[in-house]
């Protein structure tokens, strides 16, 4: 097994000290506590997991070629994908098992049969919609804590393209997405007036306005937004609600602004609730049209991001992918900085998790990081198990400790190690002394305020 020790350049960061808005009446959208806001600088989505925490898995063997949706899903190692998503929920919550990281992201305040799920989509480019593997293990997630069918809704309130969903998507077959799709808002209560901020008002799904919704997970695509309104010249996770909340024509020109872009994401209806109700945002970035909402998919990125926050888990994607790896050079650098700055957040407060199925590497936004490679291994030659290898920040010298526990997330032990110790060893023994028995286990490492962890297979 290996590890990617390269060295992580800084981003081209554009600056921007804060974003305000002119015009009557509209007051600067870094008030922390303006009123028809739900959010306040820096609010946790999560008490659990840091705002600013963005994971991204890049492993080409997810998905082969594809030009079409159907072609694209076609090719899906689907068991590759769910594994990858559940080793992204782990890096994201620092849990030690697919299990508890789940069960830390997806909450809610009522009985899991009775809790309603709006999964946003989006339907306008009909070759680049959210995967439906990528769907799918969402949805079962859901489904196996007791969410039920009937009650998930796959929703764009825009774009001909959600009907490329109705054929995979069911109440009761399991082998499809467990749910339904919708661009009616009469699968989401009807229509309801609401007001944004800043914004002239239009409708949104009446069981968001009423709060009924309890859970809204925001899966985005990764393409261009070529056009005359400042929305930073991408579509993603922010974005995406621009299908959600219409005028009185159906249109979401209201919103195609910058402060629509930010504005809409700070209301109620998206972060209001206890527990909040944005609780998940992911960006299928596995195929990206460069220019503009719909063509040709012009790359492959191989890629899904994840993280709680919708304005990191942009921010990434635009800099670190979009810039980075398929060259666009016409974002607008003054919007991409709003993705954070809006929210009460500098650029270079987002800490990137880059994960492949077998290497980690973390690092702070902005800064230059060289991977230095820790092992972990067993001294009882008996126990047959690949090296595990963990990407440490190369200046960490804090004192390390390693922690393993069984699948239902108990402690079987914690080994300690020196400051800057690059391997350490595990003799297969609990701390009672007793031999371990065969099967899987997870194992956390953990030094000052790196933290990372990982699976492996015990086989005697």
């Amino acid at each position: 097994m290996g590890i990617n020790r390269r060295k992580f350049v800084q981003s081209a960061l554009a600056g921007a000290a804060g974003l305000s808005v002119t015009g009557p009446g509209v007051k600067s959208l870094l008030a922390s506590s303006q009123q028809g806001f739900a959010w306040t600088d820096k609010m946790p989505v999560n008490p659990d997991i840091d705002n600013m925490r963005v994971v991204c898995m890049h492993d080409p063997k997810m998905y082969g070629d594809g030009s079409s949706f159907s072609a694209q899903n076609a090719a899906a190692d689907e068991p590759r994908v769910r594994d990858n998503m559940d080793k992204m929920a782990v890096h994201l919550t620092g849990k030690p098992t697919a299990e508890a990281a789940w069960k830390t992201i997806f909450r809610s305040s009522k009985p899991w049969a009775d809790t309603k799920v709006m999964i946003k989509v989006n339907t306008v480019a009909t070759n680049n919609q959210a995967r439906v593997a990528v769907v799918k293990k969402i949805t079962d997630t859901l489904v196996g804590y007791g969410v039920q069918p009937k009650n998930i809704v796959l929703f764009d309130g825009q774009g001909a393209a959600w009907k490329d969903y109705q054929s995979v998507t069911s109440l009761t077959d399991s082998t499809k997405i467990l749910g339904t799709i919708s661009n009616s808002y009469d699968s989401m209560g009807g229509r309801a007036s609401v007001n944004i901020p800043g914004i002239t008002a239009g409708y949104a799904p009446k069981d968001l306005v009423d709060g009924v919704t309890d859970i809204i997970v925001n899966i985005a695509v990764n393409k261009g937004h070529e056009s005359p309104f400042n929305v930073g010249k991408t579509t993603l996770c922010l974005k995406n609600h621009f299908g959600t909340f219409l005028l009185s024509n159906g249109m979401a020109t209201h919103l195609h602004s910058t402060n629509g872009l930010i504005n809409s994401n700070k209301i109620k209806e998206i972060v209001g609730g206890n527990p909040v109700r944005q609780q998940l945002c992911i960006i299928d970035t596995l195929w990206a049209i460069k220019a503009n909402v719909t063509g040709t998919v012009s790359h492959k990125p191989d890629r899904l991001v994840m993280g709680t926050f919708a304005g990191a888990v942009d921010y990434y994607c635009a800099k670190e992918i979009r810039e980075k790896l398929m060259a666009v050079t016409n974002h607008e650098q003054n919007v991409i900085t709003q993705f954070l700055t809006g929210f009460g957040y500098s650029v270079n407060d987002p800490e990137y998790v880059e994960v492949t199925p077998e290497t980690v590497s973390i690092r702070k936004a902005g800064t230059t990081v060289d991977a230095a490679t820790f092992s972990f291994t067993f001294s009882t030659p008996s126990i047959r198990q690949s090296t595990l290898r963990f990407a440490l920040p190369a200046g960490n010298r804090e004192p390390l400790q390693v922690s393993i526990f069984d699948m239902r997330g108990r402690l079987v032990r914690k080994i300690g190690g020196q400051p800057g110790a690059r391997s350490m060893q595990w003799d297969g023994r609990a701390t009672n002394g007793s031999p371990v028995p065969a099967g899987s286990y997870a194992v956390r490492v953990a030094a000052g305020g790196y933290r990372d962890t990982m699976n492996m297979t015990v086989a005697r």
